[in-house]
Order: C-alpha cells, then structure tokens, then sequence
C-alpha cells in the first residue's frame, strides 16, 4: 500500500528518500498555470510540477535527495502563466541524514543539550577538585567558579526545556503549563 501524499511542503526531508506532495493554490490553479519549485542550500535544484485537476503533485526521487547534504534548504514555488511570474509560496526545510545509508556516529542532541550535558559534566568532575586555578612552569590554567558554572547551566536548561515543550506541542501533546484567563464584566 502507497504512503499518504501530503498536501502540504515537508518541514524535514531524509537524504535518499524520495519526496512528494500535491499542493492547491486557489489564486493559481492548475488548469490556468504551470508551478515549478526553486530550492537553494548546500546545493540548488529546480522541482517542476505535475498537474492533477487543479492541483499539482510534486515529486523529488531519492536520486536528487541523495545528493542533499544535511542543512537547512529555502524554496520558492513559483506560478507562472505566459510571460507573468509569481511566488505561490515560500519555505524551508531541514535535510537530515538518511540513518539507512550513512553508518558515521550521529549525535542527535540539540546545541542546548550538548553544552548542558558538558557543564553537568564538568560540575560532577569538581565535586573531588578543590582548586580554581592551577600554575606549572610559569603557565596558569583557570577554571570557571563554580557559580558561574551555575548560572550558564540554568540558561542552557531553560533553553532545553523550551525546546522539549516545542516538540511536545508539535506532536500535539501538552506541555503541562497553565494558560490563564481573567474574564472582566462590563
């Protein structure tokens, strides 16, 4: 059974995987204008269209995304009639690596997550160590004081659990935090 084609452009595409989705422009309709999608990243490629009605299906075969390095890519999809020319639509999505045909190590954590990770590192490393600076052959090597170690980790936890509740909301769930309303009579 085919998957479900999307109506709608990807937010995330896997490089090697092919690609597709219909898209219904009710101010350029299939049946009066051509669309072709423009995408620039790493590398550039232009994306015609097919016609189905009035929408149009877009395919990209896993041939042409297999050459995608990873990183975020802008498109335009343009509509065009004769010699006039307009911008349907913009965007842009991320390619990531396609975990099938890439056997390097893959870290998956955020920013936020790496550097909160190595200062909760660093701080349990501390616990047994009792000086902040150390000098050998007329060389010194500071250490961050602990309270400054303190304060980088709670804005990098602030920053990660923006981006867990960010995840959270996109799949839907809650994220636990209460909305309040205050209602006034008139």
């Amino acid at each position: 059974m085919a998957p479900s084609i999307p109506t709608i452009e990807p937010t995330i595409i896997i490089s090697g995987d092919t690609i597709k989705w219909t898209r219904d422009f009710s101010d350029f309709p299939a049946s009066t204008y051509d669309l072709t999608y423009y995408v620039k990243g790493a590398s550039s490629q232009t994306v015609a269209t097919t016609k189905s009605g009035d929408t149009f299906l877009v395919t990209i075969d896993a041939s042409v995304t297999d050459q995608w390095t990873e990183g975020s890519y802008w498109w335009e999809a343009k509509a065009t009639v004769g010699t006039e020319r307009y911008t349907a639509a913009t965007g842009k999505f991320l390619v990531t690596k396609n975990f099938a045909t890439d056997d390097s190590v893959y870290d998956g954590r955020s920013h936020a997550k790496k550097v909160l990770d190595a200062i909760e590192a660093v701080i349990e490393d501390r616990a047994s160590v009792d000086q902040l600076a150390i000098t050998i052959a007329g060389r010194t090597l500071q250490r961050t004081p602990p309270a400054d170690l303190l304060l980088i980790k709670t804005h990098y936890s602030a920053e990660y659990q923006n981006e867990l509740e960010k995840d959270k909301l996109e799949r839907g769930e809650s994220t636990g935090r209460k909305i309040l309303i205050r209602f006034s009579g008139g």
